[in-house]
């Protein structure tokens, strides 16, 4: 579970926030990053919003967001 807050009057969150999303994606743990974002993106046709990169809390992190219009978050430690 991760808590978020804007960090000024009109951040990242500020949209979903206004149409009372309380729930906007979900985040799985993963041991190869590459793999399962590569599956994701070419098996599951996700669309990148975020490619893997560093992450200041995890060692990688990644974004897509799937047909169905879910966004998934990927995070490696």
């Amino acid at each position: 579970l991760e808590l978020l807050e804007n960090l000024d009057s009109n951040g990242p969150l500020t949209n979903i926030l206004k149409k009372g999303t309380k729930f906007y994606h979900y985040a799985y743990e993963t041991d190869c990053i590459e793999d399962d974002f590569k599956e994701l993106t070419e098996k599951e046709r996700c669309i990148v919003i975020s490619p893997i990169k560093e992450a200041v809390y995890y060692k990688k992190v990644a974004f897509c967001m799937m047909p169905n219009m879910l966004m998934i978050e990927l995070v490696q430690y």
